[in-house]
């Protein structure tokens, strides 16, 4: 069994993860208190005709997530159990292809999401195994919605990769805006933990309202403040919202219902997101770096991304295929500071 340092694992993860395909890592210990708030008390199940490991039992129900007195993780068809010994979560970001976002609302558009899957796979594999050969465990699944332990998002967040968003399904990180998928899983690896950040974008996200300005069901929150109190939905009690999370709460059935109703699968938020920008132009970085300390100008920020043309449109599919852009669409120099990656 591999033994060192908390410093040492993190670092030797985060290199081995990145190497593996993944853009973010960031760790967090396991509290009672992320227990809480953090896992999930049942799976999100799966109608796809998945199986069970090692059986033919269908996928079918949400299995409840339960802590046992043991050192290993398990599963059967009727649950599946962490092991209540000391853990971290890993939380984790695959990057996206903001062109292909910036073309939402086409059929373009709805293969930016699958863009950012392409790699779960082997990320998930390697990772299990890279953890195994040190004598440690991965617990979750890396890239299966239905097989989830915990909020990617809550992960996210107390890891410091992002902060939360008006939009709420996804997480704005200082990196890449809101393009990309969140994932979280756990190790029983003992990991150094980061912390979460203040990068000024939820704060921008109270006076920004483009999501759901161009939102075409209208169903994003346009209340100037988040608030701790869920309001009703359509008349009836909000049951599809955590309580406990002061936040802007969304319609998000109707979300996904009109999503779901659309060739293209929707998303146009995700494009229109004033902070799904490329890194190109030294002025993103500046404003970037005034959002996190000056709150004054973030709605002359979103008109001037408005003026630029920056958001999403279908016009932008049309020229998407004459563009020559890096592997995957994607800028993984982002945060590469060695190697003369970056410059």
């Amino acid at each position: 069994k591999w033994t060192g340092t908390p410093e040492e694992a993190s670092r030797m993860l985060r290199a081995a993860m990145r190497a593996y395909g993944a853009s973010l890592v960031g760790y967090t210990e396991l509290t009672q208190e992320h227990r809480d708030h953090v896992i999930f008390s049942y799976e999100k199940g799966d109608s796809n005709n998945e199986k069970y490991i090692g059986t033919d039992v269908p996928v079918t129900a949400a299995r409840p997530i339960v802590f046992e007195n043991v050192t290993k993780a398990y599963e059967t068809t009727e649950k599946l159990v962490i092991p209540n010994v000391p853990l971290w979560e890993i939380a984790l970001s695959t990057q996206g292809s903001n062109e292909l976002w910036r073309s939402s609302g086409t059929l373009l558009g709805g293969f930016a999401n699958s863009n950012t899957f392409y790699n779960c796979g082997n990320l998930h594999a390697s990772t299990y195994n890279f953890l195994r050969y040190l004598g440690y465990q991965l617990i979750g699944t890396i890239g299966n919605d239905s097989r989830y332990v915990g909020s990617e998002g809550g992960a996210a967040i107390m890891a410091g990769l992002g902060e939360a968003s008006r939009q709420k399904l996804y997480t704005l990180t200082p990196e890449y805006g809101a393009p990309g998928r969140l994932y979280g899983v756990l190790t029983d690896l003992p990991l150094e933990p980061t912390h979460p950040i203040d990068a000024g974008i939820y704060r921008f996200c109270h006076s920004c309202q483009k999501c759901a300005d161009h939102c075409p069901p209208q169903v994003i929150s346009k209340e100037k403040e988040p608030s701790w109190d869920i309001p009703l939905t359509e008349g009836k009690e909000t049951i599809f919202s955590v309580k406990g999370t002061k936040a802007f709460y969304n319609n998000l059935p109707l979300c996904r219902q009109y999503s779901n109703e659309t060739s293209h699968g929707c998303r146009i938020c995700w494009g229109e997101c004033t902070f799904t920008v490329n890194r190109g132009s030294l002025v993103h970085q500046i404003i970037k770096g005034t959002v996190a300390n000056v709150s004054l100008f973030n709605t002359y920020f979103y008109k001037l991304g408005e003026a630029f043309g920056y958001g999403a449109d279908a016009e932008k599919a049309e020229t998407w295929w004459d563009l020559s852009l890096p592997t995957l669409g994607q800028d993984s120099t982002i945060t590469a500071a060695d190697g003369g990656y970056g410059k």
